[in-house]
């Protein structure tokens, strides 16, 4: 735990290196204080299938979904999600240029006593 998905339009396909832009979030994750690095997981999901506004082909989005257990409380995750705009928008530069981008960001508490995993 935690884990980040970012969803991105297809029409911002290869303007990112994912993995590296992976490496910065991350790195915010860890100046948290909140995470140990080996619990971060992250993936990208590109959006073949979207529509925004008015459908202008130009229309994108971003958006960063951070799961991470509830036993932080919204103060920490208010903070840990905030950090983490500013490293998407830099990494997301290049969309600002080409595209109407929205980029945002959503954190979002699970339960503690809901959450299971096995580590191999």
């Amino acid at each position: 735990m935690p884990h980040l998905v970012l969803e991105y339009t297809a029409n911002l396909a290869g303007q990112v290196d994912h993995r590296a832009l992976f490496g910065k979030l991350h790195a915010t994750m860890m100046a948290s204080g909140e995470f140990r690095q080996e619990e971060i997981k992250s993936r990208a999901v590109r959006l073949d299938d979207y529509y925004i506004g008015n459908g202008d082909p130009e229309n994108a989005f971003v958006h960063l979904k951070v799961s991470m257990l509830d036993k932080r409380g919204d103060v920490a995750m208010q903070r840990i999600a905030q950090s983490l705009l500013p490293v998407l928008e830099d990494g997301y530069r290049q969309a600002f240029e080409t595209h109407k981008c929205q980029i945002c960001v959503e954190a979002v508490g699970m339960q503690t006593d809901c959450y299971f995993k096995v580590v191999a």
